[in-house]
């Protein structure tokens, strides 16, 4: 399959997934991926410090009124980095409470 072909096909599975997580926001700060859900998010903590182990030292939980997960990423282009994020929303559905 043509590279830009699996973009669209990652790109079109992020937004999927992100829709079923409840994902309000995904933006890009300072080379982290912010990733903001909604109040109807749920998630175990303790769950998702377990998660945090499998991107050592590259993720950061905030809570409050929303979830705020911060990754850090390596990869320079964009394409590069899809398939991390994809990666990374899958293991975050299977962590989801809803």
């Amino acid at each position: 399959m043509p590279p830009a072909a699996q973009n669209l096909l990652n790109v079109a599975h992020i937004r999927l997934l992100a829709e079923q997580l409840h994902v309000s926001v995904i933006s890009e700060e300072k080379g982290e991926l912010q990733i903001r859900f909604t109040a109807q998010a749920s998630f175990d903590l303790n769950e998702l410090r377990i998660i945090s182990q499998k991107y050592a030292g590259r993720l950061s939980v905030s809570t409050g009124k929303q979830i705020l997960l911060s990754l850090r990423q390596n990869s320079k282009s964009g394409a590069e980095r899809l398939p991390l994020i994809l990666s990374f929303f899958n293991d975050l559905k299977k962590l989801a409470r809803n």
